[in-house]
């Protein structure tokens, strides 16, 4: 979505930007979905939603800006190894990848289905308390429409796990306030992500000419997807900066929270936020 206004904190992302039509962003989101599942990046959170379900007793996860689907179709694989077979996931965007969902839904064989309409859940009311999760997408929204999001959980008793993928030790490091400063060098050390878009692209489904024509004719795709890789690195949100958020958010503690991390301190490692409603709410 577009940003009114540039920080530090939220440089833009080309993702973000309402004037990029719809089948450009979709070859970005494609590839995090390709990327996503092949190193099966969603592992570390299994435990942690298959908990969150346990304990909420909801059979029917809404994902928010599920882009192209992103690591689900892995993620899968471990609730029903964690015995969560029967839950239904439901994917929404503000910018639907048509062609992701079709591919998403034959693959998952309509375990997954994503809703084909626009859905902007800032907009949006929140009419059900089913459980909503974000994966790899909360630091696209800065601050107040972060507190926004889980004050719109709150309101709807609908629990909420929120996701998101941390990036490299040294890059975390960088002081919020200086990460302008350092885009070159974040994108000189994340050199080799145009790399892997090079040679994963034919893997990618669905086929499409445009992504073959725009990766290796004239390699905007590589580009896109260089820079918005990194840029998310220096938007994500800490665990401070989530507990902060959270504070905002529920000031009157009406839902229990975890905040932390999981899969470890390297490069996989993944911010997590979980909000339920007391119990017996």
């Amino acid at each position: 979505m577009w940003r009114s206004s540039l920080t530090p904190a939220h440089l833009v992302e080309i993702e973000d930007i309402e004037a990029v039509p719809d089948w450009f962003r979709d070859l970005g989101t494609d590839w995090i979905r390709y990327f996503s599942n092949r190193l099966d990046l969603y592992r570390p959170i299994a435990p942690r939603l298959a908990d969150l379900l346990r304990h909420t007793k909801r059979d029917v996860i809404i994902d928010m800006c599920s882009g192209s689907g992103g690591g689900w179709l892995s993620l899968i694989q471990h609730l029903d190894r964690l015995q969560f077979g029967d839950v239904q996931i439901v994917l929404t965007d503000k910018h639907p990848n048509l062609g992701a969902a079709a591919h998403v839904e034959a693959t998952s064989k309509s375990r997954i289905v994503y809703r084909k309409e626009h859905t902007d859940i800032l907009a949006s009311d929140w009419d059900t308390n089913d459980l909503r999760t974000m994966t790899m997408a909360f630091h696209h929204f800065p601050r107040q429409q972060a507190v926004t999001i889980l004050q719109k959980a709150v309101s709807a008793s609908a629990p909420i796990a929120i996701f998101d993928a941390t990036g490299p030790g040294l890059l975390r490091q960088v002081p919020r306030l200086f990460a302008y400063l350092i885009v070159p060098f974040a994108l000189a050390l994340n050199i080799f992500i145009p790399l892997l878009v090079l040679f994963s692209t034919p893997a990618i489904r669905p086929i499409r000419y445009t992504r073959l024509v725009l990766t290796y004719l004239l390699p905007l795709v590589p580009i896109y997807i260089w820079w918005d890789a990194t840029i998310s690195i220096l938007r994500v949100y800490n665990t401070n900066e989530l507990r902060q958020i959270v504070g905002e958010a529920d000031p009157d503690h009406t839902f229990d929270w975890d905040i932390g991390v999981a899969g470890g301190r390297g490069p996989r490692a993944i911010t997590y936020v979980l909000g339920c409603p007391h119990t017996g709410s």
